[in-house]
């Protein structure tokens, strides 16, 4: 375990926080719907890594966690512009307020592919969600929260 740590302790000598902000920030503008799995994982490799003596390096730690019971959750769904009279169209079932199915799932997101529905929320706070989702400030949307009746295990991802 000591030399794990050693190089835990050399690998962040190497790394500049604003190194780190800009590959971050290089990332995040990546159009996920677009990219082959083998270009995704290229690029979080190049996110992740640092440039040790000539080496590309990178350590990935497993983190696990546990939302509580109660634990509010956001996810954001954008509407078209015409769609601002109550009832809402695309809030009309309840299964509107869950992921999509599969049919309607067109294009890959962060951790699905094609035809994979998937529920994204965000346990933050709701401005992360809208973020997350590129609303601009003209844009309409539904803040959908949940709220967890259990406690949640999680494993973080890029956290």
């Amino acid at each position: 375990m000591i030399n794990f740590h050693q190089e835990i302790k050399e690998l962040l000598s190497q790394i500049e926080s604003i190194e780190i902000v800009k590959k971050i920030e290089l990332f995040r503008k990546l159009d996920f719907r677009k990219i082959s799995d083998k270009d995704l994982f290229n690029e979080i490799n190049k996110t992740i890594s640092v440039n040790v003596n000539g080496i590309e390096k990178a350590i990935l730690l497993p983190r696990f966690a546990t939302y509580p019971a109660r634990t509010k959750f956001y996810r954001v769904r954008g509407l078209q512009p015409e769609d601002h009279y109550i009832p809402l169209k695309a809030m009309t079932f309840e299964s509107d307020a869950w992921n999509p199915p599969a049919q309607f799932v067109k294009t890959r997101g962060r951790l699905n592919d094609v035809n994979e529905s998937l529920l994204y929320t965000s346990p933050i706070n709701p401005h992360i969600a809208v973020e997350e989702m590129k609303i601009s400030d003209e844009e309409r949307f539904c803040l959908i929260v949940y709220e967890s009746i259990s406690d949640i295990k999680v494993t973080m991802i890029g956290l």
